[in-house]
């Protein structure tokens, strides 16, 4: 997960190695009962047991970009079922975090899936950030953002994952 720092000028892009959580989200579970939606994703992360935790893809910068290394990704072990994959932010200057999630839905035994980035169509050993933080200028997390990859290009476009 790569956070975007306002404070500097040019902004500076860091990879954080964020604490990362599977919670199942299949009816009835504590996740679906709180209700899936970000403005939840707070008392999800805090308040419901999660199937496992890992940190999350690490890629340090080299030079002054981040390298994104395929080699890089973190695998997270799941079960089967729809699952709710849940990324905290580093703390912010008043000590909240922010969070990003991602539905899976349906997962089965021997499948795979990316979230938060993607592999660069002819670059099998780099992907791309999907999903950010932003730090604001007064050292805030933002709500989450996430760009996304049109047709093997690099535009991004940001999209909050709620409004308050």
């Amino acid at each position: 997960m790569e956070e975007v720092d306002a404070l500097t000028k040019p902004a500076t892009h860091k990879d954080a190695s964020l604490e990362t959580k599977v919670f199942n989200a299949s009816f009835g579970s504590c996740a679906y009962n709180i209700g899936i939606k970000p403005q939840n994703y707070a008392q999800i992360y805090t308040d419901c047991e999660a199937e496992n935790t890992q940190s999350e893809t690490f890629s340090p910068n080299d030079g002054k970009k981040l390298r994104n290394r395929t080699s890089d990704l973190m695998t997270i072990g799941v079960t089967n079922g729809t699952k709710l994959v849940l990324v905290q932010s580093e703390a912010s200057a008043d000590g909240t975090f922010s969070y990003m999630g991602f539905d899976v839905p349906n997962m089965l035994a021997g499948q795979s899936r990316n979230v938060g980035f993607n592999i660069v169509s002819g670059q099998p050993n780099n992907f791309v950030q999907t999903a950010l933080f932003t730090k604001d200028s007064k050292g805030s997390r933002g709500p989450s953002s996430r760009a996304q990859v049109i047709q093997g290009s690099e535009l991004q476009i940001f999209q909050p994952d709620y409004v308050l």
